[in-house]
């Protein structure tokens, strides 16, 4: 089990993903919720996310709590449709993450984010 000292927020790890596959400029990367929503589903494919309790203990997020719910707010929080609250101070190691960074999740993340952005210039050219 990984102790909280190697663990990043799931915010940090898409914003890393994000930086590190867009042309965008780190200015605006960091005011594009959206982007960073998709950066963190696609990390949670290859990358356990864990929340932190009241206690300071991980407690890993299942799957089923993942295909239910939808990251919001840069990765920050995971909301539910239905009465349970938010799970919120999602948190990945830090190890994990990179690794999938260099790995084939950079892949899925960078489709994610063009599926993303191609989505957000649709919406863009209607106007």
């Amino acid at each position: 089990m990984h102790s909280g000292k190697d663990m990043i927020p799931l915010s940090e790890a898409a914003h890393l993903a994000v930086r590190r596959i867009s042309l965008m400029s780190e200015s605006k990367i960091g005011t594009e919720s959206q982007r960073l929503d998709t950066a963190a589903i696609a990390l949670s494919v290859d990358v356990p996310i864990y929340t932190i309790d009241d206690r300071g203990a991980l407690q890993r997020i299942d799957r089923a709590a993942l295909l239910t719910g939808r990251i919001r707010d840069g990765g920050r929080r995971l909301v539910f449709d239905d009465k349970r609250p938010p799970i919120t101070s999602l948190v990945v190691a830090k190890d994990e993450a990179l690794k999938a960074l260099d790995g084939l999740a950079a892949l899925n993340i960078a489709r994610a984010v063009n599926a993303s952005d191609s989505r957000s210039r649709d919406g863009e050219d209607r106007r």
